[in-house]
């Protein structure tokens, strides 16, 4: 039998994810710059693009982010220094992340999204026909 599942892949990455609220501890742990290394951080939604840019400034690694349904301040400029991942696939070692930015569409605000909108991204479908 031909099995389509590829192995497990480890890796050794530090990852500081964050989403949807700001974590005083974690604020203070990054202003005293007692909080362990990461080699990056990604933002899975909802946070002020101001919190990014200083998770980013004050941490000096790089910051990846989708935005999520609230998010509706985001610019190109903003949040500062960091990217963007959202319909792309970023590699690290043999670490793949796929960012989505948004949710489901509920009612029709900013970066909801149906499924009719959802399945013509190419790394959508990429990645639904794997699951």
């Amino acid at each position: 039998m031909n099995n389509i599942y590829s192995p497990v892949k480890t890796h050794d990455r530090k990852i500081l994810a964050v989403s949807d609220f700001i974590d005083r501890t974690l604020v203070r742990k990054v202003e005293t710059k007692s909080l362990e290394p990461v080699d990056f951080i990604i933002s899975c939604g909802d946070l002020d693009p101001e919190y990014l840019s200083f998770l980013r400034d004050r941490l000096d690694r790089p910051l990846f982010y989708v935005k999520g349904n609230h998010d509706i301040r985001y610019t190109p400029a903003n949040p500062i220094g960091c990217e963007n991942i959202d319909r792309r696939i970023i590699s690290t070692g043999p670490l793949n992340i796929l960012g989505l930015e948004g949710s489901m569409w509920y009612n029709g605000g900013a970066n909801q999204y149906t499924e009719a909108m959802f399945y013509p991204w190419p790394c959508a479908q990429r990645f639904s026909n794997q699951c």
